[in-house]
């Protein structure tokens, strides 16, 4: 019967702290906490809506990577996003009921999923990993 009273002991305790750690978290300003400022630095550069991007793929393959998009099998692609250039990059058609859509319409305007470390895990592209672009045309 003692242990039980224990665990509850520690139970309402624990969840006390933790009530008064998420008043904290949620009312820092009040309280004189800062919030700090984070950015990654590639927020600027891709997500800048004062210009249009470009993105060109250079592949051997697309049309295999066309014909085969429901697939979601990755190909090797050198990819240029807005003049800056990123060889040996991972590219395959993503999405579940989209991608299945876009085949079953006989359309070619898939959502890609590009990769930058697919084949070479050091590559990254400003801090990203992968991107994602739809097709928008040609």
């Amino acid at each position: 019967m003692s242990a039980s009273k224990q665990f509850d002991r520690i139970a309402v305790t624990v969840t006390a702290l933790m009530l008064v750690l998420t008043l904290l978290f949620m009312n820092g300003g009040s309280f004189g906490i800062q919030a700090k400022a984070h950015t990654m630095g590639y927020e600027s550069r891709l997500f800048d809506n004062t210009r249009v991007h470009t993105i060109d793929i250079v592949m051997d393959d697309w049309d295999d990577l066309i014909a085969n998009a429901t697939s979601e099998e990755y190909y090797a692609a050198n990819v240029v996003i807005d003049g800056e250039s990123y060889k040996n990059v991972g590219i395959r058609a993503k999405g579940n009921t989209s991608l299945s859509t876009v085949a079953s319409l006989g359309s070619e305007r898939y959502s890609l999923k590009i990769e930058f470390d697919h084949y070479d895990s050091t590559k990254s592209s400003a801090c990203r990993k992968s991107l994602f672009a739809t097709l928008c045309g040609f």
